[in-house]
């Protein structure tokens, strides 16, 4: 880039290109200040591919938080000419200390120290909360490392927190937290992002014998609505006490929790640890004491919170230890968010109790350059990390040759991949880009789990890679037996997510719950000593969780001497003709037709039909064409789906680009987009931020309001009762004691009460 005035060209140019890889074409121009994701209908992902092209074409790196807050071109040129001013970003954000290898943890020289390096899965037997497991640490090894924060994702430039700085400023906010009237069990909730301040506010929290629940943040600014709404919908279903929040939304979220009627306080985590309350007794828990309230993904109508125990979450990650034979020298390395089980317990919770160090940054500066998490990897030596199909997919896709240069990735053993179905075409995609730079196939290890059991129910053998199973789908959605496909037949190729961790089962059952054999698909069962007793105030979802002392996944799989083969959600098959059949098929049949965008289709199904029986629905975005392009495009679109699958769908919707509901991290919502479907709002453009804000205070005020006028007419009527009985019954008094006949007193006081009766 010549000057930095031609910063809008650019973008406009690598928007085009971007637009053009997309195989999609827009109806009218594209102008500085079109909107990038309600009228161009880019994700998040398509987001991160425009910001790294953009920034690549330009010569700079552009912040992180361009991805969130970057609404139009205009914007992206903003940032541009801001990144090129800044003379020193290009040469600072470089390849960053390739070869450096940090110790991965301190000097102890403790007896405590040594046996835990001996055999973390027995340390963790030992704890019986996770306050303990801190202060067990703490008091063993307070110089220890356990936490390396890369802000930005910077390897070279990491904060770290010790033990005893872990401990330390959780002892404060606990007592902050005390001061401020917390109890014992009390929820508290945490709106925090990947810093500092979101380990020490959890333990602290631990510490003060509360409960957290961890809830996102808001993922941009124009959906901020939407966001708090749904967070105000969990306040109240856990019956959160406080609210910690960051700085820049917690004045926002003290409007939008104001219809929270049990929360007390929005506190900021600076708020919690000034020191000013150092006498605070701190209450202690034990192991059946609530540890953690994880909510699931779900409707804000229907939150599902699982709660753990203490005794739960450790029985998990000493599981876990053992089925991955972890050691000492182990480096845990993660970008997965804190909110997400994977992410919380799995990537922190237990390094923190094994005593193993953990390398962090936050899932924005992964998005923004997959590169990162690579090179924290060979930086720091780490040996487990793990990661849903899409990153490793885009790891393969965006990281650039030259980027190569100096990444060593030999001591990674344990590439865990779950949270979603393993995509095989993304992790060959992934082994044969980074072979040469030391990663061996046999350390992707596909994993199954799910928030229900803390997070690990299923781990691959380690060092012995993905098992890929090819089955006939003909047959899988016929009768429901994984069977070999035939030369020339359509074949789903199913990944295997392991075997039970130790002291976990697996079993496939039927509708009845009966035990299935091998290679017949069914219901997923598993229990172990991990599982949730059910979820935070709803029953109903409690008792549909558990089937004869088993607890239902939700999943469905078959079983293969022992091993579980995962073919999709239970709530993701619709029953056609006697036949199973996966939405995700669905999907992959139209996803090459000429018209339809990458990632632009969701299929579902919505209730209408006869007898009111399920209906298929394609919804695909596209954008706007003639009525007869539109036709064409439907019934191509149903041509395809009868040619792969045998069926037709019942209706095809071609929606405006970015109406299919999403996750933050861009993955399509089946069952939002199936509500939205029903009640008619799939189309429905977001309103302005300031619009957002300006409703969701006047939603938030309201019940506050009426309260306050129902209490102003309460003192209103008070004052004017006492005002009438100072009016009547002061003179009264007097007049009782003149001396005058008794009669007279008696007509007297009759008068007046009557008068004030009236």
């Amino acid at each position: 880039m010549d000057a930095p005035d031609d910063a809008e060209g650019l973008v406009l140019a690598e928007l085009a290109a971007l637009l053009s890889d997309l195989r999609r074409e827009v109806a009218h121009p594209v102008a500085l200040d079109t909107d990038l994701r309600t009228h161009l209908g880019l994700d998040s992902l398509a987001m991160v591919e425009l910001v790294d092209r953009v920034g690549s074409a330009a010569g700079v790196i552009l912040p992180d938080e361009v991805l969130g807050e970057a609404g139009t071109p205009r914007d992206l040129a903003r940032a541009v000419r801001a990144a090129t001013e800044d003379a020193g970003l290009a040469a600072g954000t470089a390849h960053t200390l390739r070869g450096y290898v940090a110790s991965p943890r301190g000097a102890t020289g403790t007896r405590e120290a040594e046996e835990a390096r001996v055999a973390p899965s027995e340390l963790a037997s030992r704890f019986s909360t996770l306050a303990e497991a801190l202060a067990w640490h703490a008091a063993a090894h307070p110089e220890q490392v356990t936490i390396r924060l890369l802000h930005g994702g910077q390897a070279g430039r990491p904060e770290k927190v010790t033990y005893g700085d872990l401990h330390y400023g959780a002892q404060r906010v606990a007592r902050g937290l005390v001061a401020g009237g917390l109890r014992a069990g009390d929820r508290v909730a945490l709106l925090l992002g990947t810093d500092r301040s979101y380990f020490t506010v959890f333990a602290g929290v631990l510490l003060a014998g509360g409960v957290p629940v961890p809830l996102y943040p808001p993922a941009r600014p124009a959906v901020v609505r939407s966001h708090l709404e749904r967070t105000a919908a969990l306040l109240r279903n856990v019956g959160a006490s406080v609210l910690v929040a960051l700085p820049e939304v917690a004045t926002v979220a003290r409007i939008a929790t104001l219809g929270v009627p049990s929360l007390r306080a929005v506190r900021t985590p600076s708020e919690l640890s000034r020191g000013e309350h150092g006498d605070a007794e701190l209450a202690g828990a034990r192991a059946g004491d609530v540890a953690l309230v994880q909510y699931t993904s779900g409707s804000t109508g229907d939150p599902k919170g699982v709660v753990l125990t203490h005794a739960q979450l450790l029985a998990n990650v000493a599981a876990m230890a053992r089925a991955a034979a972890v050691t000492p020298s182990d480096v845990v390395v993660s970008w997965l968010p804190l909110y997400h089980d994977m992410g919380l317990v799995g990537m922190w919770h237990a390094p923190l109790v094994l005593g193993i160090p953990l390398v962090v940054m936050s899932p924005l500066a992964f998005l923004a350059r997959p590169v990162r998490w690579l090179e924290a990897i060979s930086s720091y030596r780490g040996s487990i990390s793990a990661a849903p199909s899409f990153a490793y997919g885009s790891c393969a896709g965006r990281v650039r040759d030259a980027e190569l240069a100096g990444l060593d990735l030999s001591s990674w053993r344990l590439a865990f991949n779950g949270s979603e179905p393993v995509a095989m075409p993304a992790v060959d995609a992934f082994v044969e880009r980074f072979a040469h730079v030391g990663f061996r196939r046999e350390s992707m290890c596909p994993a199954y789990g799910l928030a229900e059991a803390g997070v690990g129910i299923a781990f691959s053998p380690p060092g012995r890679g993905p098992r890929v199973d090819v089955v006939s789908r003909e047959e899988l959605s016929r009768s429901g037996r994984a069977v070999a496909s035939g030369p020339g037949e359509a074949g789903s190729a199913v990944v295997a997510s392991g075997y039970p961790l130790p002291g976990y089962e697996i079993r496939v059952a039927d509708a009845l719950g009966g035990e299935l054999p091998d290679r017949r698909e069914g219901r997923v069962l598993c229990r172990g000593p991990s599982l949730t007793d059910g979820y935070f105030a709803n029953e109903r979802a409690t008792r549909a969780l558990w089937q004869r002392g088993w607890l239902d996944t939700g999943d469905l799989g078959y079983l293969v001497a022992g091993e579980l083969f995962l073919t999709g959600r239970a709530k993701d098959v619709a029953i056609r003709a006697g036949r199973n059949l996966h939405l995700e098929d669905v999907e992959g049949a139209v996803r090459d037709v000429p018209g339809v965008r990458s990632g632009g289709v969701a299929a579902c199904t919505v209730p209408g039909g006869p007898a009111d029986a399920e209906q298929l629905v394609v919804v695909v975005e596209s954008d706007p064409g003639t009525q007869a392009e539109r036709a064409a495009l439907e019934e191509s679109l149903r041509r395809r789906v009868a040619e792969e699958l045998d069926l037709v769908p019942d209706t095809v919707l071609l929606v405006r680009l970015g109406a299919i509901r999403r996750t933050p991290s861009g993955k399509v919502r089946r069952g939002a987009t199936a509500a939205a479907v029903v009640d008619g709002t799939l189309e429905e453009e977001p309103a302005p931020v300031v619009l957002q804000l300006a409703t969701l205070a006047a939603a938030a005020v309201a019940p506050a309001a009426r309260a306050g006028v129902a209490a102003l007419s309460r003192c209103c009527l008070a004052a004017y009762a006492w005002t009438g009985v100072a009016l009547l019954g002061l003179p009264l008094v007097v007049a009782v004691h003149l001396p005058i006949p008794l009669a007279a007193r008696w007509r007297l006081t009759r008068v007046a009460a009557v008068a004030l009766a009236r």
